[in-house]
């Protein structure tokens, strides 16, 4: 009996076929979402183009890639595949439809779900969550962190503009370009549902919990939590949101 081997030299050029037809899927998958036409109801668009300003450096937008988006909408509707970005400076969120840029009113969009291509994670952003004077109100889209039956965590993300600006004089004038500033909070929602901004450090962590603030540091001294992270603030906020209803009936 005869064997055919195929030399290691070869195997590079059996390859090339396979990467060829996963990039053109994946070109062709981007192009049926971004054809997708996800609404037809007057007033709650507005077409725009992106904006790319000479002279600023930066965007406006929280994700400066299009992903792969899924919107609830204030009916209940449920829109999937969509191409979009979240717009940090004007909090809207913008969609690609045909060759036009969609930007959706906060009445019409309830939440919607944006996935990372990179490591296929997913992030939920919702509006109607409540409101912190002077801060964010209903209207106002907040990532969700955490939401439990008693107890929330959310963040804000917002994109501020800082205008040009020249310093100095003569030959030494220095021009200073306008550029997107993005800065991220912390929002917890308590069983009263009252906003409280989170500071990552243990004495301002430990009172958002009140009277209750032990049972939660036991807890991370247990799993040696680390209060300046946000992913075991999470799970402080998880547990206790775990064990409030108990702690009332005492």
């Amino acid at each position: 009996m005869k064997y055919h081997i195929i030399k290691p030299v070869l195997l590079p050029l059996l390859l090339i076929p396979l990467f060829f037809l996963t990039d053109s899927r994946e070109v062709k998958a981007q192009e049926e979402r971004q054809m997708f036409d996800p609404v037809n109801v007057p007033g709650n668009v507005v077409r725009t183009r992106p904006i790319t300003p000479a002279g600023v450096l930066g965007t406006p937008h929280y994700n400066d890639d299009w992903r792969i988006t899924t919107i609830v909408t204030s009916d209940g509707r449920v829109i999937e595949n969509l191409s979009a970005k979240y717009n940090a400076f004007n909090d809207k969120l913008e969609v690609i439809s045909r060759r036009d840029t969609l930007e959706l009113d906060d009445t019409f969009v309830r939440s919607f779900v944006m996935m990372k291509l990179s490591d296929r994670s997913q992030e939920v952003f919702r509006n109607n969550v409540g409101s912190l004077r002077g801060v964010f109100d209903e209207s106002s889209y907040l990532q969700v962190l955490f939401e439990g039956e008693e107890v929330a965590l959310y963040k804000r993300h917002v994109k501020n503009y800082r205008e040009p600006r020249t310093s100095g004089s003569g030959y030494d004038v220095i021009e200073q370009y306008g550029n997107f500033v993005g800065s991220s909070d912390l929002f917890y929602k308590d069983e009263h549902g009252i906003f409280t901004r989170v500071r990552l450090r243990q004495r301002n962590v430990l009172r958002l919990f009140g009277n209750n603030a032990d049972i939660v540091r036991r807890y991370a001294s247990q799993f040696n939590l680390d209060y300046s992270k946000e992913e075991d603030l999470i799970r402080m906020v998880e547990y206790y949101d775990s064990v409030i209803g108990e702690l009332d009936q005492r």
